[in-house]
């Protein structure tokens, strides 16, 4: 079974509904879904209520600034390093079996990777969708002194050449790009890809990357 909440995808194997090798009750069923359920919700009410210190945590890096993160050293979240990369992880459980440890930003030297904070959008002038920032991500940019571009999709030609390449990739998913864009503070301009994760067999979405280069 798999269960989306606004971009956090959570997977809950289907071992999970099951014990003892029968198919659970009905309402244990429901029990665990809507711990699941409760789950995911808090994850976005999270992301969003601390979109702006994860943005500060990779825009101060990349400038070269004594790194913004104490608040992501604080629950939900939780700070590694190892080297010169740092890993910022968030953890939720729920009141039943629910329970999730997820990757959210890995800074290293030039480089950021959020892996979340995009929306499947509309895109201007075209007869497609693409995974783009949402709107409050693009605000903290902004709050953060950057300019950014609109938002180029990628070109229907490498998109054929992407898919054209996956048999040759190994593994069960492959790299989608989605689209790109700048940020520009002063003489400072990020670069800012937006690229998704999908299973090969059904182009399902497992992750949306964006990574940002100086």
């Amino acid at each position: 079974m798999k269960m989306k909440f606004s971009g956090t995808v959570l997977l809950v194997s289907l071992l999970g509904l099951t014990a003892c090798g029968e198919t659970m009750s009905e309402d244990e069923r429901q029990r665990r879904i809507d711990d699941w359920r409760q789950v995911g919700q808090q994850i976005e009410k999270d992301l969003n209520a601390n979109a702006d210190s994860l943005v500060r945590a990779c825009v101060t890096r990349l400038e070269g600034q004594p790194i913004d993160d104490a608040r992501l050293g604080q629950a939900p979240f939780r700070k590694t390093v190892s080297g010169e990369k740092i890993q910022y992880h968030g953890h939720w459980k729920g009141d039943y079996v629910a329970q999730v440890d997820k990757v959210l930003l890995i800074t290293e030297p030039g480089e950021c990777r959020f892996m979340f904070g995009t929306e499947l959008k509309p895109i201007e002038g075209h007869k497609f969708q693409a995974f783009q920032l949402k709107p409050l991500y693009t605000q903290q940019f902004n709050k953060s002194g950057y300019r950014l571009s609109k938002f180029a999709p990628a070109l229907l030609g490498e998109r054929f050449a992407n898919a054209s390449l996956r048999a040759l990739i190994p593994g069960p998913t492959y790299k989608n790009p989605e689209g790109r864009l700048t940020a520009k503070k002063g003489a400072l301009e990020l670069d800012i890809d937006i690229y998704t994760i999908r299973n090969k067999s059904d182009q399902e979405v497992q992750r949306q990357v964006i990574e940002i280069k100086k």
